[in-house]
């Protein structure tokens, strides 16, 4: 149905535009052929088109001719796209896109400039529902139309996007015998694939942290304490991720972790994503200052390489004088381990130890299953595996290990660290009562309004040489 579709307004475009130019492509030529191009095929032969076939292999045209308005229709595999993208094109059209790796569909974008057709220029990707994650699910969110604006040299080019949902219910072709037979060989969340149209949450393999990880008991709104807020920064280039997490005692006196709100990018360095997640801290804790942040990150952040030295190093010095807590770890079994307890662990209060708030959809989705161990050919999880580092759901499980490990563990053991981090030092105007600053020490008491930066300043600096940052 989707592919039908697809082929149609292809074909539309090439008998409307004159000399347009568009390209179908799959993954591989057997798939292409047996049900992409055959496809297109049955839309010429419905539609009685005037067409010339052309490029011939094993009895497939490997290039169609609109001779009525001169334009062309070429297929592709997509295993070696670079020889075919020399023209440019008017449209394309990716067939299956989830099989695609994310560099296919920008590189036939950089193509997508003919003049000829530049009022009708159109990108079609038809697929399956994919997993929550994949590149398609970033690019296309929801369903719907929405606009994005560019600047392009001082002029804002306005660009369109459009997500078809497509049920299997709505297929007028299909029994409900089919139906009956999916229900009886797939799992859930493929059914919720295939047949609502959603993206689906299923992983090829066994996930890290579900069981014990459950929606309906970790995951809920928590409002944002008066009381230091913790990042967790994980640097991977292509995708570096930070949480914002708090940690607070209940009535029971149990420190309790709540990952609050996730920070995922693309292409960043350290420099770039520090400005962005001092953008976004605004936005979401507004009532917090600059000295209301710990930090947490990978001890390998503070190594030299032959590229210079590491993030952690960097953002130490000025401007961004920043302090970071960290272990080597060689292992990361038991900061596994330490996750899973506190998951399983409901505390008195009701609520579990370790919760996250429903705005961190990937970090939910990482603790469902995005973050897995592998299996072997089998199908089977060996006893010492380690999970996929697919560098995207194991950023963001390392971003979340690196705040538990480096400061809710040190805060479960240290009833001071923990007594520090419940505490509120940002501005107050209500508030009659005033910090004196010869008593003024970081995460002391109540900071009234006139402090001064200086002294925000020489308290930090103490903090630090007293080792409590």
């Amino acid at each position: 149905m989707k592919t039908i579709s697809g082929m149609v307004l292809g074909h539309l475009l090439s008998t409307h535009v004159p000399g347009n130019l568009g390209i179908v492509v799959r993954r591989s030529l057997p798939k292409l052929r047996d049900s992409t191009q055959r496809i297109f095929l049955e839309v010429l032969d419905r539609s009685k088109a005037n067409v010339e076939f052309r490029e011939m292999r094993d009895g497939w045209p490997g290039r169609i001719i609109y001779p009525d308005t001169g334009s062309e229709v070429v297929f592709r595999e997509t295993k070696d796209l670079g020889r075919f993208l020399g023209p440019e094109y008017g449209w394309f059209a990716i067939d299956e896109a989830q099989e695609e790796p994310e560099q296919v569909f920008k590189d036939l974008m950089g193509r997508l400039r003919l003049p000829r057709a530049e009022k009708y220029l159109k990108a079609m990707l038809f697929t399956n529902p994919p997993r929550r994650g994949h590149w398609i699910q970033k690019m296309f969110p929801k369903e719907g139309t929405w606009e994005r604006l560019v600047d392009v040299n001082g002029v804002m080019v306005r660009i369109t996007f459009r997500m078809i949902r497509s049920r299997t219910s709505e297929n007028p072709f299909l029994g409900s015998e089919y139906i009956a037979q999916l229900k009886l060989t797939h799992s859930p969340e493929e059914l919720r694939g295939i047949l609502s149209g959603e993206y689906r949450s299923d992983f090829d393999g066994k996930p890290v942290y579900k069981p014990p990880f459950s929606t309906a008991l970790h995951v809920g709104s928590f409002p944002v304490a008066k009381a230091t807020v913790a990042r967790g920064w994980d640097f991977g280039y292509h995708h570096p991720v930070v949480t914002w997490s708090q940690m607070l005692r209940c009535q029971h006196q149990r420190p309790h972790w709540r990952i609050l709100r996730e920070l995922i990018l693309e292409d960043l360095d350290y420099k770039e994503l520090h400005d962005k997640v001092v953008e976004y801290g605004q936005t979401w804790f507004p009532d917090h200052n600059r000295y209301m942040y710990i930090d947490a990150g990978d001890h390998a952040g503070t190594q030299t390489s032959d590229r210079g030295p590491g993030p952690i190093i960097q953002l130490a010095q000025p401007p961004y004088n920043m302090q970071f807590r960290y272990q080597a770890v060689r292992d990361v079994d038991p900061g596994l381990r330490f996750h899973r307890e506190l998951l399983r662990t409901k505390c008195q209060c009701g609520h579990y130890l370790l919760e996250v708030d429903r705005e961190c959809p990937e970090v939910i989705e990482m603790f469902q299953g995005g973050y897995h161990f592998p299996k072997d050919r089998g199908g089977q999880v060996k006893p010492d595996a380690k999970p996929v580092k697919d560098g995207y759901y194991d950023n963001i499980a390392d971003s979340v290990r690196y705040t538990g490990w480096n400061l809710y563990r040190a805060a479960r053991q240290d009833q001071g660290f923990m007594a520090e981090l419940e505490k509120w030092q940002g501005p107050q105007a209500d508030d009659p009562h005033i910090v004196e600053a010869k008593d003024f020490t970081w995460m002391g008491d109540w900071a009234g309004n006139e402090i001064t930066q200086d002294t925000w300043e020489r308290a930090y600096e103490e903090s630090r040489l007293m080792q409590r940052r």
